[in-house]
């Protein structure tokens, strides 16, 4: 029963996300657009094409991603690492910004 309620709660906060995120993914630019963004224990941020799968950039990080959010513009990820730093990831330039 534990697992159906873990399970359910999944899934209506991944619902939740793709909703808010759709509205803004019209003003999104061209060149962000079929990627998604994973956080490594590594204290990486990867981008990986949706379509292939394939890797197309690898970030560096201070830190392991905790949490993470996106900006109102698509543009930006505001991430907390577990040494609670905030790191903005530029998405475009694929960097850090400092």
């Amino acid at each position: 029963m534990k697992t159906h309620f873990i399970r359910r709660t999944w899934l209506l906060a991944a619902v939740m996300t793709l909703g808010l995120s759709a509205s803004a993914f019209a003003a999104v630019p061209a060149a962000l657009k079929g990627l998604m963004y994973i956080g490594t224990l590594d204290s990486k941020l990867l981008a990986i094409k949706e379509d292939s799968g394939d890797i197309a950039a690898e970030i560096p990080l201070g830190g392991i991603p905790r949490t993470v959010v996106l900006s109102t513009d698509g543009t930006k990820l505001h991430i907390i690492t577990t040494k609670m730093q905030v790191e903005t990831v530029d998405l475009v330039s694929r960097q850090v910004m400092r």
